[in-house]
């Protein structure tokens, strides 16, 4: 990855949690698509092709979130992303794409039409879930994974993470959706 200067917007501190963050980024800046990437992101994997690989050029890292993207939006969903997996066993070259899913690590947003769930955790799936109830589809490329070490940075919610909080969150998914 490289540096790409930007005019700095840093989070009020008042904030606090990922749904609150990323609803404040969808208030904050304006462009109809947003792509929001974890912290703790390491690297892009591409599975497909003869053989799987890192991708580390930025300009095609930003063509791959770029086109998927444009797929996302012109399917008219509000949501994409990519595989969560980044097990090149596990890519079925038959299903390159998919549109039942979630986006975590990179979710991109198309419009402003749904909200994230003011919760600290796993808003993504919610968001996702969300999208598929409404949207009926979700744009996932199972092309390429954003591999990432979950829960290992120190700051943003390793502050107020515990066991307990992520299970009652996760149990209120479970409630909401089933």
């Amino acid at each position: 990855y490289a540096h790409i200067p930007l005019k700095q917007k840093h989070v009020p501190d008042n904030v606090k949690g990922l749904g609150p963050v990323r609803n404040w980024v969808l208030d904050t800046f304006k462009n109809e698509v947003v792509v929001m990437i974890d912290d703790d992101v390491m690297k892009l994997r591409a599975a497909c092709g003869l053989h799987t690989r890192n991708i580390t050029d930025p300009e095609m890292i930003r063509q791959i979130v770029y086109r998927t993207a444009v797929c996302a939006k012109d399917l008219g969903t509000s949501c994409f992303g990519f595989s969560q997996n980044p097990n090149e066993t596990h890519y079925k070259a038959s299903e390159p794409f998919s549109f039942v899913g979630y986006g975590g690590g990179v979710i991109g947003v198309v419009g402003r039409k749904h909200r994230f769930i003011e919760n600290m955790f796993k808003v993504d799936v919610d968001f996702c879930l969300q999208v598929m109830m409404e949207d009926r589809v979700v744009w996932i490329d199972n092309q390429y994974s954003f591999v990432q070490h979950r829960n290992r940075n120190k700051g943003g919610n390793s502050l107020f993470r515990t066991k307990e909080k992520q299970d009652a969150e996760i149990e209120g998914l479970r409630k909401k959706w089933g």
